[in-house]
């Protein structure tokens, strides 16, 4: 059965449970609890499988999951439409992103994450095949999946592609296809993943830089090159050839690219969440980042990643015990692991 890698912390290099098995979660400490707040203990999740010496693929940690249960619950500025696919709530106060148009939007990202949230906590099928369906029928036949809304901040136009939605396509299209021997979903997962390889000036989402190809979350004439959702794109090529076993070169040449920028995104006491702005990681996205070095070291023994994901950890563990449970929560450390 294919198991699903996500970027989360993981105090083995294969640790314990499976994905979608329904273990019960570890049970914070007191301490932990009380320093972390009110319902601390709803954001830990069982320890989830990475990938086992076959190859198989690991399930989505914390994030994901926490996300998934917050749509099935009408939360996180989402609502479920008749066939339970989530529409984001972007006219709602507090769930409107920066100069997005205020109305409820489907995202092909959105959709693509409560898929694989849905297929890692299990026993929910034919919600996972609603998000594929849609997927399917809204991937255009050159293999895009593209967002409806413009963001004009970053001259993205409505239409616009992005890596990190392609490459969770190729994962939910992989999931889906194993599920169901639907050929459809493998030749969907094959195209999307054009789509994310191809370079920008041919209609992909992957940009030349001074360093090397790097796949961008926001293909924009002036991208800003995010981290976390980089990360979220290579890990779809690395899902993909450890399925298929069709060697992809692009992988490579995205890891020489991560090992490069990693210096530029590090500064005094933290991490950015960009590399061509300035804006600073956020308490969640330092937990996210540092959550996808660790697994990415994993999958692939760059020491570089492990190396920052060391640094980054080490920079906010040294605040207070508040801080050091929450980003612990956000990464999917249970509570007893250990840093790799």
């Amino acid at each position: 059965m294919l198991k699903m890698l996500v970027p989360v912390l993981c105090a083995s290099l294969v640790c314990a449970g499976a994905a979608g098995a329904g273990a019960a979660s570890p049970t914070p400490t007191a301490a932990e609890e009380a320093a972390w707040g009110k319902g601390a203990a709803a954001l830990y999740q069982p320890p989830v499988v990475m990938h086992d010496a076959l190859g198989q693929l690991g399930g989505f940690g914390a994030g994901t999951v926490a996300k998934a249960r917050a749509y099935l619950a009408g939360g996180m500025c989402v609502k479920l439409d008749a066939n339970g696919v989530p529409v984001v709530q972007y006219q709602r106060a507090g769930c409107h992103v920066d100069d997005v148009p205020w109305r409820p939007e489907y995202n092909p990202g959105t959709v693509a994450a409560f898929a694989l949230g849905l297929w890692t906590i299990g026993g929910h099928e034919s919600q996972f095949l609603a998000q594929a369906k849609w997927l399917l029928a809204h991937q255009s036949p050159d293999g895009t999946l593209k967002v409806a809304f413009p963001i004009p901040m970053l001259g993205l136009k409505a239409g616009w592609v992005s890596a990190m939605y392609q490459g969770q396509a190729v994962s939910t299209f992989l999931r889906a296809y194993e599920d169901t021997r639907d050929t459809r979903y493998m030749e969907a997962a094959t195209k999307a993943l054009a789509v994310l390889e191809a370079p920008e000036s041919a209609g992909g989402t992957t940009y030349i830089t001074p360093l090397s190809p790097w796949p961008e979350e926001y293909a924009a004439p002036d991208p800003p090159s995010v981290l976390n959702g980089a990360l979220t794109a290579i890990t779809g090529v690395w899902e993909y050839q450890t399925f298929t076993g069709e060697p992809q070169p692009m992988l490579a040449a995205y890891q020489r690219t991560l090992d490069a920028m990693l210096p530029l995104l590090t500064v005094p006491g933290w991490a950015k969440y960009e590399i061509a702005g300035s804006d600073m990681a956020s308490l969640g996205y330092m937990g996210v980042q540092t959550g996808e070095l660790f697994t990415f070291a994993q999958e692939t023994g760059d020491q570089t990643a492990l190396l920052y994901g060391r640094l980054w950890l080490s920079d906010f563990e040294g605040d207070a015990a508040a801080t050091a449970a929450l980003v612990r929560s956000y990464a999917g450390i249970v509570p007893s692991g250990e840093i790799p």
